[in-house]
């Protein structure tokens, strides 16, 4: 195949191309030589309309002078320049468009192939990612405009919360949140709006289709600025179940501290390292005179010289490197005459996420003596 034949087979490939295609001579008006078909619809106008005209003015004012001395810097050193412009249709109608430009070998004046993408078109291609990438998640991601209208739902949301995708999209968030978080929720949006691309997270309670209160842990993020996503994008996870085993938690704990402080029996608690975390009323009656030796945060029963001698340390010891792991640790004390115990105490490890011992409990019950061990 001869030359000027494979040239032509080449121009009409390129005419048949999806994307907009233009060949500008290398003078200073950037004239164009050539466009493709999806070039003139790019513009609105035939390809007879465009050939001969000056390129340089259907670009806007993204296209300054500081910006054509980097085109041209660029295309000197690396013969490839991208970026995104603004230019004018037959129409005069304005249209953003990322551009990748091109040096042409050529014994003449240097042309140039410019392809043109229209941000919208990219935007739209870039959302249908990012939607295949989140309609799946297990976290809840939304995308709202700068008033806060919401623009985009993944279904994880729908499915949870009952809505139809009409019953929220294009309207206010804000009326779905708890009006006791709305002043904390609505001074968090302002924050993320001042600040774009810093994340900030907050939590609030929002309202599902049947009125019941979710608690939603989110992280807000401004990407107004990002053309892919134009808008704020927060991040939300329910914990509503978490938040209920907190509340349940603390119940159990004020349950659990009313019972250990009305207990007759003496109970003494101690941490993971051994030192004393806390103690009843009855274990103080008990120790009487001598508690004040067993403070809080101070005495450590694995490093007490008394305990160390008395053989007590080393069973606490055991108890906690998990050789008497859920089974109750017996400490029996022999009392001044030798012949009766003094206090027999019962030891039960706590465990904690990890599976390690994170405090031990004494439940004591004292004999008549005049000795004070606890």
């Amino acid at each position: 195949m001869g030359k000027e034949s494979l040239d032509a087979v080449l121009l009409r490939a390129l005419d048949m191309h999806p994307t907009a295609h233009l060949l500008l001579a290398g003078d200073a008006m950037l004239s164009l030589c050539y466009v493709n078909q999806a070039a003139t619809r790019l513009f609105g106008a035939t390809a007879e309309q465009l050939q001969g005209d000056f390129f340089l003015l259907r670009l806007g004012a993204s296209f300054s002078p500081e910006v054509l001395l980097d085109m041209q810097d660029a295309l000197s050193q690396t013969g490839t320049w991208q970026k995104r412009l603004e230019i004018t249709t037959q129409a005069e109608h304005s249209l953003w468009v990322d551009t990748l430009w091109q040096q042409v070998p050529s014994e003449s004046e240097s042309p140039l192939m410019v392809q043109l993408i229209p941000v919208e078109q990219r935007i739209s291609e870039t959302a249908r990612r990012f939607e295949t990438l989140v309609q799946h998640s297990d976290d809840m991601i939304a995308i709202l405009d700068h008033g806060g209208i919401l623009r985009y739902q993944n279904p994880i949301f729908f499915l949870r919360m009952g809505f139809q995708p009409q019953d929220i999209i294009g309207k206010h968030v804000f009326g779905l949140i708890h009006p006791d978080d709305l002043p904390r929720v609505e001074q968090a949006f302002a924050t993320i709006l001042a600040n774009p691309d810093l994340p900030l997270r907050v939590g609030m309670r929002v309202k599902d289709v049947h009125g019941t209160w979710h608690h939603f842990d989110c992280t807000g993020t401004n990407r107004l600025h990002h053309p892919e996503i134009a808008g704020i994008m927060v991040n939300g996870r329910d914990v509503s179940e978490q938040k209920r085993w907190e509340q349940e938690r603390e119940q159990i704990i004020l349950l659990v501290d009313a019972v250990i402080d009305h207990s007759p029996i003496p109970i003494h608690i101690f941490d993971a390292e051994g030192y004393s975390l806390r103690m009843n009323e009855a274990q103080r009656r008990h120790l009487g005179d001598v508690s004040s030796d067993y403070e809080v945060g101070v005495f450590n029963v694995l490093a007490d010289p008394e305990m160390l001698a008395s053989g007590q340390s080393e069973r606490f010891r055991r108890v906690y490197a998990g050789e008497a792991m859920l089974k109750r640790q017996a400490l029996t004390d022999v009392g001044p005459s030798g012949q009766r115990p003094c206090v027999h105490n019962d030891l039960f490890p706590v465990l904690g996420p990890d599976q390690q011992v994170a405090a031990i409990v004494s439940f004591g019950r004292p004999l008549a003596c005049t000795c004070h061990h606890f």
